[in-house]
C-alpha cells in the first residue's frame, strides 16, 4: 500500500498553481477543488497501483514459503525437491501474469490520461 498511498499524494499535490487559483477565483470551495486535481492526479494514481501490483506478485513466494499456496506455494515445492523445470514453468507464470496485469493498468491509465 506505501506505493499507492505515496503516489496518490504526490499526483494530488503537484497541481499547476494555476489552475488552482482558476478555482479560487471561480468561488470553488476546498471539496470542489478536488474536481480540479483529480485529473491531473489520474497518472500518478495508476502508478501506484501499479506499483503495488508489482509488489504483490514479487511477494508471491515469500507467501508460498508461509503457506498461502498458489504459485508461489508451487515454486516453494519445487526448490524444496530440487524439481528446477517445475519451479521455472511456476517463475514463467508469474512472470507472464505480472506482465499482463502490468499492461492492463497502463492502458487504463493512458485512457484516462486521454478522457480528462
Amino acid at each position: 500500500m506505501p506505493p499507492a498511498i505515496r503516489l496518490t499524494a504526490l499526483g494530488i499535490s503537484r497541481i499547476p498553481a494555476e489552475f488552482l487559483e482558476l478555482g479560487k477565483s471561480l468561488g470553488m470551495r476546498r471539496g470542489q477543488m478536488f474536481l480540479i486535481r483529480l485529473p491531473f492526479a489520474i497518472p500518478s494514481i495508476m502508478a501506484g497501483i501499479n506499483q503495488t501490483l508489482m509488489m504483490a506478485f514479487g511477494m508471491m513466494v515469500i507467501a508460498g514459503i508461509v503457506g498461502s499456496g498458489g504459485l508461489g506455494q508451487t515454486i516453494y515445492d519445487a526448490i524444496r525437491t530440487l524439481d528446477i523445470v517445475k519451479s521455472i514453468d511456476a517463475a514463467i507464470a508469474i512472470m507472464i501474469l505480472t506482465m499482463v496485469i502490468d499492461r492492463l493498468t497502463q492502458s487504463m491509465a493512458q485512457k484516462k490520461g486521454r478522457s480528462a
